[in-house]
């Protein structure tokens, strides 16, 4: 990247940061949080010796992830646990110092109630949220397909509705096609 380019990919970073405040999760042992800007990004990357900065350039600025804290509740200043989400919601990385990867299960499970408290729904109020649903087709995915109601039996076609859907407790209103599979 030109230099130039990363003055501007840096201001945007700064405000998704500002724009994401509202998303944190306190818990007895841990928390996550957004990060307060460009420059905890940077630091976080250099004491945990990864590449968020890296991501934070390349696909957050773009809206391309969501990037994310976790912090130990008893140490909520000293870098933990770095988390790259996709514009979609998934877990794509959960790092610790030297680029390890979370592997302790209430670590794991507190990311994932982050998740389903905080950010799906978050992503499924935005506008920009909805379109990147629909754009993956998630109802094509079994568990949305439950969710939404649609039989993997039933031989039909839905077309072009209002739905209102309910995913992991929360709704969102969307306009799409629907297809159900035909029985094999």
């Amino acid at each position: 990247m030109r230099f130039k380019d990363m003055d501007e990919e840096r201001k945007k970073v700064d405000e998704l940061t500002k724009a994401h405040q509202n998303l944190g999760l306190e818990g007895e042992n841990y928390l996550i949080r957004p990060f307060q800007d460009m420059a905890e990004i940077e630091r976080e990357g250099e004491l945990l010796h990864h590449a968020i900065a890296y991501y934070a350039i390349d696909r957050y600025a773009k809206g391309k992830d969501y990037l994310f804290a976790m912090r130990k509740a008893s140490e909520p200043d000293t870098p933990f646990i770095s988390l790259e989400f996709s514009s979609g919601g998934k877990l794509e990385e959960a790092r610790k110092d030297c680029n390890r990867k979370v592997t302790d299960r209430e670590e794991l499970e507190f990311i994932q109630r982050f998740q389903e408290e905080l950010l799906w729904p978050f992503i499924s109020h935005s506008k920009e949220g909805v379109q990147t649903l629909l754009s993956k087709r998630v109802y094509d995915v079994p568990e949305y397909r439950r969710v939404l109601g649609i039989s993997p039996q039933l031989g039909m076609k839905i077309s072009s509705f209002p739905a209102v859907c309910y995913i992991h407790g929360f709704s969102c209103q969307f306009q799409s096609a629907l297809y159900a599979r035909k029985p094999a």
